[in-house]
């Protein structure tokens, strides 16, 4: 078992013993009761709290996904880390590389939405997914986009692709 060792940065605790994924998160392999916790901050916080189980999330009160400080790690759901990640500026917008429309056509679609259309008129109108168009009414993204009135010049985002 490879020694976890850790610098200080501004009270969190960065790992400098293992590698980071894509992600930020340092992963670390141990066996626990049977199972591999691979992400380092969820074994850190299992090891001190021993009550974690797989469909737990682990968040970071201090928004640094690098930090394994046990001080800054507390369970959660995954609204409450949707609403965490919104607050720290992590959101989705017209720049993400899983985004399909932009932030005009996210307004339009609340526009539409706010007249009374439903998901599907509106999806076809604009030839997006009904997704997400579902996603926007219930606010799971583009949450700080307003609503606007159409613009025809910038309706031509075909389904997949960016302008």
């Amino acid at each position: 078992m490879k020694d976890i060792k850790y610098k200080i940065e501004n009270g969190c605790w960065i790992c400098i013993s293992h590698y980071a994924d894509k992600d930020g998160y340092f992963n670390v392999a141990r066996n626990y009761k049977g199972k591999v916790y691979r992400k380092m901050h969820r074994y850190i916080y299992q090891t001190i709290n021993n009550d974690l189980n797989h469909k737990d999330l682990i968040l970071h009160k201090c928004n640094n996904s690098s930090c394994i400080n046990p001080a800054h790690l507390e369970k959660g759901s995954h609204k409450e880390n949707m609403k965490d990640r919104l607050a720290a500026g992590h959101y989705y917008n017209e720049y993400h590389p899983n985004t399909h429309i932009n932030e005009d056509i996210a307004a339009i679609i609340k526009k539409k939405l706010n007249d009374g259309n439903t998901v599907i008129k509106v999806a076809d109108s604009l030839n997006v997914s009904q997704y997400i168009v579902a996603d926007i009414k219930r606010g799971r993204t583009w949450v700080r986009v307003k609503p606007k009135q159409e613009d025809s010049a910038r309706l031509n985002v075909k389904r997949g692709e960016k302008e």
